[in-house]
């Protein structure tokens, strides 16, 4: 694996400017151009559940941080806002055994939001996927969160995103009516989306005789896990999805739906948590243990930050780019890896905060 990052990045939420400390500097995340000059840094201490970079300068104690109301820098006892937006609920879920990784992960979810929507991550994707935004969505559903993806959800058009080599996966459709759910009608969400009869007839227009939803998933024809995706979708609308049938066939991303329809059968299984699987995409594996009740395919305790690997569509020279100013460890960019990743910190979230209930 590569090496922990020794950088923090700054800006919750889509309305917050995005602000990386790397190496004794703060600068703007994706211009890389400097955002608050430091007094030249003798040691630094990066704490990234609580969101602060503790400085030792040669102008005095100097601390960056980040809380529910913005970025701020506070120095010689003087508090100065360096990022402001949007208010954001930080939880600090006392209590459950894991509150210390929970908080990290959180954190990435909100990181990953932007303006442009809720992305997988913020440097090596530039448009919203609607599979990482549901799930993201599912953890913002559970810390007060949903405000923040509000104005993005209600400017949703399309009923797929298109962003897998362009093709229109059918779980967009389900994951697209979840988002739907989420903001009330009165605000113009739920039943009174424009988007919502788009996508009820897009899926009518897919539904195989024996009432599946079929195509491209990742690359390969699957069933099972759109189908999941849509029934979830027509019930978090209260919409009738009985016209629908969970197919019983093989498809290796079925064991990956853990939010309901977990007594379906499931006729063919990968084991994602060995190999390369794990390292490039632990957001599987971490959803199939959740769906089987298994154990953490990672220890939580020596979990260092949410990834991603080998993506076949990430910008993974941004990576580089980064890499090469400092920012991020050289072996991010050698190894193709990005974090933090949207999917991955919601399965874990998600996967600890169930296992305490």
């Amino acid at each position: 694996m590569a090496s922990a990052p020794g950088f923090l990045l700054f800006g919750f939420g889509p309305s917050r400017r995005k602000l990386v400390y790397a190496s004794g500097r703060l600068l703007d995340a994706f211009t890389l151009e400097p955002a608050l000059g430091l007094g030249r840094v003798r040691d630094a201490e990066v704490d990234p559940v609580a969101r602060t970079v503790r400085l030792d300068s040669e102008d005095g104690p100097e601390m960056l941080l980040e809380d529910e109301s913005g970025v701020h820098a506070v120095r010689g006892g003087e508090r100065t806002t360096l990022a402001a937006g949007a208010p954001v609920r930080l939880p600090d879920f006392a209590g459950h055994p894991h509150a210390a990784l929970l908080r990290r992960m959180h954190a990435d979810l909100l990181l990953c939001c932007t303006p442009m929507g809720p992305v997988p991550n913020p440097w090596v994707y530039s448009r919203p996927w609607y599979r990482d935004a549901a799930m993201l969505a599912l953890v913002f559903r559970e810390t007060g969160n949903l405000p923040l993806l509000r104005d993005w959800i209600l400017g949703l058009r399309k009923p797929y995103d298109r962003n897998n080599a362009g093709d229109a996966e059918p779980d967009n459709l389900g994951q697209a009516l979840f988002l739907l759910s989420l903001v009330p009608a009165a605000e113009g969400g739920g039943a009174a989306h424009p988007l919502l009869p788009v996508l009820l007839r897009e899926a009518e227009s897919r539904r195989g005789a024996d009432g599946a939803l079929r195509g491209r998933v990742d690359g390969q024809e699957r069933a099972v896990y759109p189908t999941k995706w849509l029934k979830f979708g027509l019930r978090a609308l209260a919409l009738d999805d009985s016209a629908w049938r969970i197919p019983a066939e093989r498809d290796d991303y079925a064991d990956l739906f853990w939010m309901d329809f977990r007594d379906e059968p499931v006729l063919f299984s990968r084991d994602f948590a060995s190999g390369t699987a794990l390292e490039r995409y632990p957001y599987l594996a971490w959803a199939q243990a959740h769906f089987r009740g298994a154990p953490p395919p990672e220890d939580p305790a020596a979990l260092a930050f949410s990834r991603e690997a080998m993506a076949s569509e990430a910008r993974y020279d941004r990576v580089a780019a980064l890499a090469a100013a400092g920012v991020v460890p050289a072996d991010h960019a050698s190894s193709f890896l990005a974090t933090p990743h949207a999917w991955h910190a919601a399965e874990v979230f998600l996967y600890l905060l169930d296992a305490a209930r």
